[in-house]
């Protein structure tokens, strides 16, 4: 078996056994040589726990990864990060990117094949990766916690007890039937000793100096990624992340020609529809443009809230405020598992449609059911100056 150890306990133990040295091998006439040393086994040190309260493997496991780099995670982010609804053990990337952030951790894709495992144990770097799971396309979270290529077995976490065990040209040849690719966690500062091109790294500062706000180191690096990238869908990556910053530092006008130069590369993105559509939007110079980038974007993915908020801005400014409603309404159904704030804009922009379109009771229907729902999220000035009586959180 290996070496690794026959079972695995919440909080405590991990791998203990180790493999004994390979015998040296007697030859005759009394000659003794040393053969061929075995492959050392490989194991993460400590051994991956759980912390304590977790409801699901898949909860467990994600628990297990972030505590391996010290992070305690709370109950309420790991819902964020596996929210209910979606294939089972499917993570929110998105979330799961946020609660990295939050602890000044940036989250990067390795290889798992034999190199890059073999590297990842090396530096006792913990892995995050999907498993295939079985019917209907179901997955599952693991962690590999051990692998001794002697005798050809690789130790996985995938909930809360015993190690499961399989074999390493099975658990490589998973690349056949799933993206096998895992996700580790690094300070900014340590993306220099991950193995990852150049290019790749560039990126994940960009995006993580964007996310925290810090617009002009972003835009530098944006610029450099621009320059480094080989691939269109770097280039278009870097166009729409300086443009998404100029957007947030009120420079509508010049993100503009950027989204165009990426939707050049990617004409189909309906993500570069969508922001052009905000720019557009922001400037106020051309709400037809506006009004036909965020329907584009609609058409391509017509569940996305973001996306149909969109829409709902252009209509109003177009002054199609009847459509405007109809839209904010499928915006903010679609809308309910989104975080508060999300929401909380969704309402405000569906009650100024409703004012747009002469609907002063609908309007402060929605106001006042929003103000409830989310005190703690300050109405904005021009809802609480047009529908006088509600009273500010």
């Amino acid at each position: 078996m290996g070496g690794f150890p026959s079972r695995h306990g919440r909080g405590a133990g991990g791998i203990r056994s180790v493999l004994p040295a390979v015998a040296a091998v007697l030859l005759a006439a009394g000659c003794a040589t040393r053969g061929p040393r075995a492959p050392r086994p490989l194991a993460l040190s400590p051994a991956p726990s759980v912390p304590a309260g977790t409801i699901s493997d898949a909860d467990a496991v994600l628990a297990a990864f972030f505590a391996a780099y010290g992070i305690g995670l709370p109950p309420e982010e790991r819902a964020d990060i596996l929210p209910s609804g979606v294939v089972q053990g499917r993570l929110d990337r998105a979330a799961l990117l946020r609660a990295a952030r939050k602890r000044n951790r940036i989250a990067a894709t390795l290889k798992t094949d034999p190199e890059g495992l073999r590297e990842a144990f090396g530096a006792n770097r913990p892995l995050l990766l999907y498993l295939p799971g079985g019917r209907h396309r179901s997955i599952r979270l693991a962690m590999p916690a051990g692998w001794d290529p002697e005798s050809d077995r690789i130790r996985l976490m995938v909930g809360d007890g015993p190690l499961e065990e399989m074999p390493a040209s099975r658990f490589f040849g998973m690349r056949e039937s799933l993206s096998h690719a895992a996700l580790c966690l690094s300070p900014p500062r340590g993306l220099d000793r991950l193995p990852i091109d150049a290019a790749e790294r560039t990126r994940l500062l960009a995006d993580y100096h964007s996310a925290q706000g810090d617009d002009r180191q972003a835009a530098a690096l944006y610029g450099r990624l621009l320059e480094e990238a080989a691939a269109p869908e770097l280039a278009v990556h870097a166009l729409c992340g300086r443009a998404d910053s100029l957007v947030r530092t009120g420079k509508p006008g010049e993100a503009i020609p950027l989204y165009r130069r990426a939707l050049e590369l990617d004409p189909g993105n309906p993500r570069l529809h969508n922001n052009l559509a905000c720019a557009l939007l922001q400037e106020g110079t051309d709400p037809a443009g506006a009004l036909d980038h965020a329907g584009t974007a609609c058409r391509i993915v017509p569940t996305n809230p973001f996306y149909l908020e969109t829409a709902g801005g252009a209509q109003i400014a177009a002054g199609d405020c009847d459509t405007a409603a109809a839209t904010l309404e499928r915006a903010w159904s679609r809308a309910r598992d989104r975080a508060p704030d999300v929401q909380a804009a969704i309402c405000d922009q569906l009650a100024r449609a409703w004012l747009c379109a002469g609907r002063p009771d609908l309007a402060r229907q929605v106001a006042a059911h929003r103000a409830a729902a989310w005190p703690g999220i300050p109405l904005p000035g021009d809802l609480a100056d047009a529908l006088p009586g509600l009273v500010r959180p």
